[in-house]
């Protein structure tokens, strides 16, 4: 009898952390793309950044040591180049 509980123990941890990580790498998000409105006249854009959010907190796994580096080149340096690019197009 407890051969039979501690070996269905060690299947349920097993299966529950290949679940896990499947269901991290099928993530999809919704509304990604900018999204435009109006209020008085005058108009809003609305840029949604999670993509490089969720790239962070993916690679926090494997990431050992200094994550304010990770942070920087996975989110920062993504919002400097899209704002960068947004600059060009306005001048």
């Amino acid at each position: 009898m407890r051969v039979c509980l501690l070996a269905f123990i060690v299947f349920l941890a097993g299966c529950t952390q290949s679940s896990k990580m499947e269901l991290e790498k099928q993530i999809a998000l919704k509304n990604d793309a900018p999204e435009k409105f109006s209020v008085d006249q005058q108009e809003f854009e609305m840029i949604p950044f999670y993509r490089p959010y969720l790239d962070y907190v993916s690679e926090q796994h494997s990431i050992k040591g200094n994550r304010d580096e990770a942070f920087s080149s996975l989110v920062v340096q993504h919002l400097q180049n899209w704002i960068n690019c947004r600059k060009r197009l306005l001048v």
